[in-house]
């Protein structure tokens, strides 16, 4: 359902309760007006509703008591505002979720938020928007079952917890919001990756060398963006070595046998960058670089004649920009 134009919050409601009554399986509320929309208590109470998908103008003033979703399998919301705990009560009313995805973390209450759940295997969270970038913000995530995290936006003041078990697969946009936070990507990145095996990593480098310590297994890493720093006029810096790669070391104890590169420029720093990785991943087997047509002539002539750790394979990709 997509509402577009001014409807009386009341119709809304009505609307959807008479769904609710049918045994719907699927519902998917998109709604831009001029009124906000608070959900309906029976909406809570569904227990045929299998994907569930909110968005835009909805408002979650209360959770009851007896909410029970027994059948709720994946839950989409969109700038969803909740009052309070209501969040994490709407999460407890789900014993069967598998996948979570939030956009616009609702922190406008408290500055905080909790995802718990243990029957949780995929979640893709942002957090951006005036108040993850402006006010202290915390976030925990216990999720002993999850395999996949999708996480973008700014990074959070602190993340009391982080239960990361079981992750194999994540997808980072690290955004930093200042130096007053520099710390805390230690924060997030301190839950168990142990098992990881797939990273793709769209974020600035100074987060790669922290998290790719505390991956051991990582076997598949996918860096999209430029491999180097530019500044604000889209010149190269004039050193060659990023400040925040200047040590590799911690290269020689990655497992990777993956290196996959997106948007590759060919440039001088870059070429750097990638002198590094096939000198210093020991178990580095092949690379794909994704790069403009453009850049054929620079990974014929420069990438391919680097010196490499063993027996690597590379292969290029064309795309156009």
């Amino acid at each position: 359902m997509k509402i577009r134009r001014s409807v009386e919050p009341a119709h809304i409601n009505r609307w959807m309760i008479n769904v609710l009554s049918r045994g719907i399986l699927d519902l998917d509320l998109d709604i831009l007006t001029i009124d906000m929309i608070t959900m309906p208590l029976e909406i809570f109470t569904c227990k045929t509703i299998v994907n569930l998908k909110l968005g835009s103008l909805v408002e979650v003033a209360m959770v009851p008591e007896n909410a029970t979703l027994p059948s709720l399998k994946t839950l989409f919301l969109s700038f969803v505002r909740f009052s309070g705990c209501k969040f994490e009560a709407l999460l407890f009313a789900c014993p069967v979720l598998e996948e979570l995805t939030l956009l616009g973390c609702p922190l406008v209450a408290r500055q905080c938020l909790t995802i718990s759940c243990t029957t949780l295997k995929r979640l893709t969270l942002s957090c951006k928007g005036s108040i993850a970038s402006t006010v202290p913000w915390s976030l925990s995530i216990d999720t002993p079952r999850l395999a996949y995290l999708n996480y973008r936006g700014y990074i959070g003041d602190e993340y009391p917890i982080m239960n990361l078990h079981s992750l194999v697969e994540a997808k980072l946009s690290l955004e930093s919001r200042g130096s007053h936070n520099e710390r805390n990507p230690m924060n997030l990145f301190k839950g168990c990756w142990g098992l990881m095996t797939t990273l793709f990593f769209l974020s600035s480098w100074k987060f790669l060398p922290l998290l790719l310590k505390k991956s051991p297994n990582l076997k598949t890493l996918v860096i999209k963006g430029p491999l180097h720093f530019y500044d604000q006029y889209g010149e190269e810096f004039e050193t060659t070595l990023c400040e925040c790669l200047s040590e590799y070391s911690f290269l020689s104890s990655c497992h990777v046998k993956i290196l996959e590169i997106i948007d590759y420029c060919g440039t001088k720093g870059e070429l750097e960058q990638m002198k590094h990785f096939l000198e210093k991943l020991p178990s580095l087997e092949l690379v794909n670089v994704h790069a403009s047509p453009k850049a054929k002539l620079t990974f014929d002539t420069d990438l391919q004649v680097l010196p490499r750790a063993c027996n690597i394979q590379l292969k290029f990709f064309s795309c156009q920009n």
